[in-house]
């Protein structure tokens, strides 16, 4: 094997390597956006924390821009389903609070059918239904939670 060619392998798995972390850079952004933004929303589902109107509004808007990098990501539709629905339970206007608990539940609901066989996305989904005021939704949560229990014995 000539001097070039003894090398090619080499370079052609360093290549590989270096194409494989180029693409890997967007999703780790992703990652810390994702991270941070659910790290914010827990919170809001704790007593003593109270999040201020702009940090709400921050937070939906960064869960909203992952949905729209990766709508069929069910984690994201669910961030951002609890930062509509928790934002709306922070809401002093009632009508906007209803708007925003009904885009959690319409997010909610995508998130379940990704991935219909979660437990946690049942529970959220019923919960946020009877927050909507969607007993039909909730009915049908519940029915789901049953089924799915039912498969789990």
């Amino acid at each position: 094997m000539s001097f070039p060619g003894r090398y090619l392998p080499g370079l052609a798995l360093v290549a590989a390597a270096a194409a494989a972390l180029w693409q890997s850079v967007p999703r780790i952004d992703e990652d810390f956006r994702f991270t941070a933004a659910a790290t914010e929303v827990s919170f809001w589902q704790r007593g003593g924390y109270r999040p201020d109107p702009a940090t709400i509004g921050r937070t939906i808007a960064e869960a909203e821009r992952l949905v729209a990098d990766r709508p069929a990501h069910p984690d994201y539709l669910a961030l951002a389903a609890d930062a509509w629905v928790w934002g709306g339970y922070y809401e002093p206007d009632r009508g906007t609070a209803l708007v925003r608990v009904g885009r959690g539940l319409g997010l909610q609901q995508a998130s379940l059918a990704l991935r219909p066989a979660s437990l946690a996305a049942s529970r959220s989904l019923e919960r946020y239904a009877v927050m909507a005021g969607r007993e039909d939704v909730a009915a049908g949560a519940i029915a789901h939670l049953a089924q799915l229990r039912r498969g789990l014995n």
